[in-house]
């Protein structure tokens, strides 16, 4: 739902979804299939899912981390939606091939028509720790946005979401708490390429339930 290029996204800010749990910077290969116009298959190995806890050198186990994205497709053109169940694990604790960690997603990218677009997402993620007995990393989150192009200059959003760091270390937010996001957005397209975009986001931290 979201690109790691920020021009390619309909909102300007990043979701929560995708700062904190979802992630986004990896190095490794993938490999891509199209069943047929409908369905397609991604797979892909990459150095670890830990970009959003440590960037650190080394951090990881020697097993690579592996995921893959199953895409269901419908419509053509401007109305071309799709359907996606991903999911993605890895060991990441260092010299240590086991307490895995792991995360599933799913996302809808939903072209009504030509001009109004509902897309939403939901992420599940858990680090597990290596001590025993103590509690595991977990994090769930959910978004949900629409865009309306009024005309061909003129286009608005609004996106909701919602963050639930479920741990008292407080790993992915650094607090055992819950983050409540709300977006609105205008955009003008000035020329072919050119679009500007003003937008009013605001986030409520709330204690974990």
């Amino acid at each position: 739902l979201e690109s790691v290029d920020r021009q390619d996204n309909v909102a300007v800010s990043f979701s929560n979804l995708y700062r904190f749990v979802r992630p986004h910077n990896l190095t490794g290969a993938k490999l891509y299939y199209a069943f047929n116009d409908n369905v397609d298959f991604h797979l892909y190995a990459a150095n670890n899912l830990k970009d959003t806890v440590s960037t650190g050198v080394g951090t990881e186990s020697a097993m690579p981390a592996a995921g893959f994205r199953l895409g269901f497709n419908w419509g053509e053109g401007e109305t071309k939606s799709s359907i996606g169940l991903s999911g993605a694990g890895s060991a990441e604790h260092p010299n240590h091939n086991t307490h895995y960690s792991f995360l599933g997603d799913l996302d809808v990218n939903w072209a009504i028509n030509e001009n109004f677009t509902l897309g939403g997402e939901f992420i599940y993620r858990q680090d597990n720790v290596l001590v025993a007995g103590a509690k595991n990393n977990k994090a769930m989150a959910a978004q949900l946005l629409a865009a309306y192009n009024f005309n061909e200059s003129w286009g608005g959003y609004v996106r909701g979401g919602w963050l639930h760091d479920i741990n008292p270390a407080g790993v992915y937010t650094n607090n055992d708490q819950q983050i409540y996001d709300w977006t609105v957005g205008f955009s003008y397209q000035i020329a072919e390429g050119a679009k500007v975009k003003l937008e009013y986001r605001g986030d409520y931290f709330a204690d974990a339930i």
